[in-house]
């Protein structure tokens, strides 16, 4: 299975170009990627939003902003961190790499400005 041309972008890693999408669910932005060329596995990378939350009252607090922004630069840090853990691009018929929000989120790292009596989720 390939990732489809329309509405992907493209990142170079290493001389290799990648197509990549990002769509946002429940808890997390969901990013998948795969060599541009050919039909090897493919990455599904999950990032939390972490979410800067005001408080509203004492009972409640309201989304403020995302503080999470996949960028090229978070899709080509994926990108190596699955080729440094033994993830072929081009091993066509192998499983897609499940890259879950506990690793990514030493991945990319998200360094989120909250004021004091905010939440980030």
């Amino acid at each position: 299975m390939t990732l489809p041309r329309k509405g992907a972008r493209s990142v170079t890693v290493e001389g290799q170009r990648y197509r990549w999408i990002a769509s946002g669910n429940d808890g997390t932005i969901d990013v998948t990627i795969q060599v541009a060329e050919g039909s090897g596995p493919m990455i599904h990378a999950y990032f939390t939003y972490a979410g800067v939350w005001k408080p509203r009252d004492s009972n409640s607090y309201s989304l403020d902003r995302q503080g999470r922004a996949v960028t090229p630069e978070v899709v080509r840090s994926t990108i190596r961190w699955a080729l440094e853990h033994d993830w072929d691009p081009h091993a066509a018929g192998r499983p897609p790499l499940q890259i879950g929000v506990d690793q990514t989120s030493t991945i990319a790292p998200v360094i989120v400005h909250a004021e004091p009596g905010d939440r980030v989720l």
